[in-house]
């Protein structure tokens, strides 16, 4: 018995010093392993200009609005969402146009000088692609650390929170302003 107990000794503390590192790594913080990015993209606007996830450092609420230049309501409330950047901005609100029509350039030049945008209006890439609901516009709101903030209205086909059609100025002013107090 004494010659085995060196030898039981060793395997009782490898077997602590086993179970302590399965103890300490099941107890680990989950964001330290998996560190969730948030919504990430890279893409650029009508001048060529990159945006990327970045630009929600610094805003409280951004708001990200897909619309086409083919779609009356996507261009009616683009006035209502220069409004309220224009009011909201230096508050904390980011307001962000993305459309995938390219080919309707002369077309988005008419708008956007009516309108008078002076938001974001970059182009559309797959990175947007989970937020498609079938219809247009359709509108997503990021954090600050690029996370998606559900507003508890819809859910894109992939099951991510929406805000599917035009909403007026007050509609849209109601659901941003608990995020920039």
């Amino acid at each position: 018995m004494k010659k085995f107990l060196p030898f039981i000794i060793m395997i009782i503390v490898i077997v602590l010093a086993l179970v302590g590192v399965n103890f300490i790594a099941m107890n680990m913080d989950d964001r330290e392993i998996t560190s969730d990015p948030g919504f990430t993209f890279s893409t650029t606007d009508r001048m060529g200009v990159l945006y990327t996830e970045k630009i929600f450092k610094g805003n409280k609420i951004t708001l990200v609005n897909m619309w086409e230049p083919w779609c009356g309501p996507c261009v009616r409330e683009m006035t209502e969402l220069q409004r309220l950047y224009s009011k909201y901005k230096d508050d904390g609100l980011m307001v962000i146009g993305v459309y995938s029509a390219n080919n309707m350039e002369d077309r988005i030049n008419q708008i956007l000088s009516s309108s008078k945008v002076n938001y974001p209006i970059i182009h559309y890439t797959d990175s947007f692609y989970k937020f498609k609901s079938g219809c247009v516009p359709t509108t997503i709101f990021i954090d600050c650390n690029g996370q998606v903030i559900d507003m508890k209205m819809q859910t894109s086909k992939s099951g991510q929170p929406v805000v599917v059609g035009a909403k007026s100025y007050e509609d849209w002013e109601n659901m941003i302003k608990p995020y920039l107090n």
